[in-house]
C-alpha cells in the first residue's frame, strides 16, 4: 500500500518514552500532533460527507417504495376496470418489477456505506485514544507490566530500554495502519525479546483500552495488533532466539 503523504512518523523520542519524562518535546512530536489534527480533520470530513450521502439514499429508498406503491395501486385499478389497458398493465408492471430489484441492491449499497462509517467512526477513536495513550508513555507501562509477569527471567537496563522502544515503534506502526484503514507495507524492528513477552505487553493494552473505548473500537484496533502479532511471531521463527528470552 501506498505510504500517506500525512503519515504519522514518530513522535516522542524513545528515550523519553522509556524514562516517562515527556516534558522536552521535539519538533517531530509538535510535527506529528499537527498531522494528528490533519488525520482527525479527514475522519470528520468523511464523516460528515458519509451521513449526507446516507440521508439522500433513504429518501431514494422512501421514495422508490412509494412509487412501487402506486404503481400496484394503478396496476389494480386497471384491471378491475377491464377494458384494453395491456399495454399500460405492461408498462407499469416491467416499472415495477425494475424498482424491485433495484430496492434491494440500493440496499445493499446502503448497508456498506453504513459499515464503512461505523468503521470510520471507530478508526477515529482508536486514533485519537491510541496517539493519546502514546504521548504519555504507554509503551513503557504495558512494557513493564509486561515484563513483572516475567520477572523470573532477568533483562539488561539496555535490553529493557530496547523491549520499550521496539514496543513504541509498533504502536505508531498501528496508528499508521489505522490511518490507511489496513496493515502498512513498512519496516518494523525486530522483536528484541521473547514473542510471549510481547503479547503479554499488548494484553495489558487491550484492558487498558477496554476500559476506555467501546466493544467495536477495541475489536478494530486489536485485528491490528493480532496482525502485528502473527508477523513478529512469523519473523521471529526465521531469526534466533534473543539472548535471556
Amino acid at each position: 500500500m501506498p505510504k500517506d503523504e500525512f503519515s504519522l512518523e514518530t513522535k516522542l523520542e524513545v528515550g523519553d518514552v522509556i524514562s516517562g519524562n515527556n516534558t522536552n518535546i521535539s519538533q517531530e512530536k509538535i510535527d506529528g500532533d499537527k498531522v494528528g489534527r490533519d488525520k482527525i480533520i479527514i475522519y470528520n470530513q468523511l464523516d460528515s460527507v458519509c451521513k449526507e450521502i446516507v440521508d439522500f439514499s433513504e429518501r431514494i429508498l422512501s421514495s422508490m417504495a412509494q412509487q412501487i406503491k402506486e404503481k400496484e395501486s394503478k396496476i389494480l385499478e386497471l384491471v378491475r376496470e377491464g377494458g384494453f389497458h395491456e399495454a399500460e398493465l405492461s408498462r407499469l408492471k416491467t416499472e415495477k418489477e425494475k424498482l424491485e430489484k433495484q430496492v434491494p441492491e440500493f440496499k445493499d449499497r446502503l448497508d456498506s456505506l453504513n459499515r464503512l462509517m461505523k468503521r470510520a467512526k471507530a478508526y477515529k477513536e482508536v486514533r485519537t485514544w491510541l496517539t493519546s495513550q502514546i504521548s504519555t508513555g504507554i509503551s513503557q507501562k504495558i512494557g513493564k507490566e509486561a515484563l513483572d509477569k516475567f520477572s523470573q527471567r532477568h533483562y539488561s537496563t539496555e535490553e529493557v530500554g530496547s523491549f520499550y522502544g521496539t514496543l513504541h515503534e509498533y504502536l505508531i506502526w498501528i496508528v499508521e495502519s489505522v490511518d490507511e484503514g489496513g496493515p502498512i507495507n513498512k519496516e518494523r524492528p525486530k522483536p528484541t525479546l521473547a514473542i510471549e513477552v510481547y503479547g503479554e505487553a499488548f494484553k495489558c493494552l487491550k484492558r487498558k483500552a477496554d476500559a476506555d473505548m467501546s466493544n467495536q473500537e477495541v475489536k478494530e484496533l486489536f485485528e491490528f495488533v493480532d496482525y502485528l502479532l502473527n508477523y513478529l511471531n512469523k519473523l521471529s521463527v526465521s531469526q534466533d532466539t534473543p539472548p535471556n528470552a
